[in-house]
């Protein structure tokens, strides 16, 4: 039997003080590996390095425990779904701008635990601006607190970052307090046709000084395009390099916004400039939140790198007739591996990317892989000089390392 077809026991605590009894007794007596789970919506990550142990859920960890709206800050239960934060801070025309897909069964504490974001980090940032406390429980079951509840309290900011992105494997999150901000009324995109991803860059990079606000800047392969296109059932062109630019604010803000656009990049070489109307860019802004998850491919990875190397890796992708979005103004690139390849085609295909991702200063790692190429490829990408420290911190956080194990590069 496979890895990936182990089957774990599991838990769920109904709250934080049971959740410590238990790791504190599993780690004197079983030592059990502990994997935590929110809502499961990143558990192909590695997966194939998952060794038997108890699946610890944090479905009974929700609620909300404090909210000062006037505060602009919000605390709750790390297992809520976004979905109902997201209903919550509605009611009080107020939002977390930060786009999770599978929101309807993602949760905080996964979120956070995972560091994801979407198109809208190059304006709305990430966890990293957000979360102001949290609570959590290590693997020998002490409890551990950082933060606070309003916004000045910095108080042990640091391991609230630390917890951001650790993927489980340093403790268990479960609370969290988060900065809110209002919710803006109207959202518009805008579909820039260009004749080569150098144009992208040039456009891009004129963006990073205009008058105007974009809230994301997301460029996109032929391939990617048709996907994209046909999600959100609108129409455009798709057999060129495109650039989507997306804003908020009123309608007032939105028709200046666009119209300076216009004349910002009429110089640049473009074929065109098409708004995509509102509630086509609701729907589009949805489609590239969800497209990390690929659906049924044989490997998704994303790659980081400076924004002045992305143009040059989307033109590497697109030769290899990869599916791939860049968040031009965060050196983010996320692609898919066409399933018409083989197995042996893929592993090479990944190696090249890898390879190219590091030429670019950059590296690259994987988010998902079938099972026929899951043990021949490097999910890591090359090492990094910051995986020593990281190594020392989960040893004094997790020492029998109980919390998550697979799930970092130097185990």
């Amino acid at each position: 039997m496979s890895d990936t077809q182990e089957t774990k026991s599991e838990f769920a605590p109904a709250s934080a003080k049971e959740l410590s009894r238990f790791l504190r007794e599993n780690a004197t007596d079983n030592k059990t590996p502990i994997f935590p789970v929110g809502g499961r919506t990143a558990l192909q990550f590695l997966g194939h390095r998952r060794q038997a142990g108890i699946l610890l859920s944090t479905q009974n960890l929700t609620g909300v425990i404090d909210y000062p709206a006037r505060d602009m800050t919000i605390t709750v239960g790390s297992g809520l779904r976004m979905t109902d934060l997201k209903q919550i801070l509605a009611e009080q025309n107020q939002e977390l701008p930060l786009d999770i897909s599978h929101s309807q069964r993602a949760t905080i504490g996964g979120a956070i635990a995972c560091n994801v974001s979407g198109p809208r980090r190059f304006a709305q940032g990430t966890f990293r601006d957000y979360l102001i406390g949290m609570s959590a429980v290590d693997a020998e079951g002490r409890n551990f607190h950082a933060g606070g509840r309003v916004v000045k309290n910095v108080a042990g900011y640091d391991l609230c970052k630390l917890m951001i992105g650790s993927r489980g494997t340093l403790g268990v999150l479960t609370e969290v307090t988060l900065k809110v901000k209002p919710k803006q009324p109207s959202l518009e995109a805008v579909w820039i046709n260009c004749d080569s991803f150098q144009t992208v860059d040039r456009v891009a990079e004129r963006l990073l000084t205009s008058a105007t606000r974009p809230v994301a800047m997301e460029a996109f392969t032929p391939e990617a395009c048709k996907f994209i296109v046909a999600d959100a059932r609108i129409s455009f062109p798709t057999k060129n390099p495109v650039l989507l630019i997306i804003y908020e604010g009123t309608q007032q803000e939105l028709l200046w916004q666009i119209g300076t656009l216009r004349s910002e990049i009429a110089e640049l070489g473009i074929r065109s400039v098409e708004e995509v109307g509102e509630d086509s860019s609701s729907v589009l802004l949805g489609t590239l939140t969800e497209f990390p998850d690929g659906g049924d491919v044989p490997a998704t990875f994303q790659s980081n790198m400076c924004p002045s190397q992305v143009a040059s890796f989307l033109e590497f992708c697109t030769q290899r007739d990869i599916s791939a979005i860049a968040r031009m103004g965060n050196g983010i690139v996320i692609g898919h591996l066409s399933d018409d390849l083989g197995p042996d085609s893929q592993t090479t295909q990944l190696s090249e990317l890898t390879t190219k991702a590091s030429e670019q200063g950059g590296n690259l790692i994987l988010l998902n892989a079938d099972e026929s190429i899951a043990n021949d490829v490097n999910w890591w990408g090359h090492p990094e000089d910051s995986w020593r420290l990281m190594k020392t911190i989960k040893q004094s956080l997790d020492p029998l390392g109980l919390l998550n194990s697979g799930a970092t590069p130097f185990e």
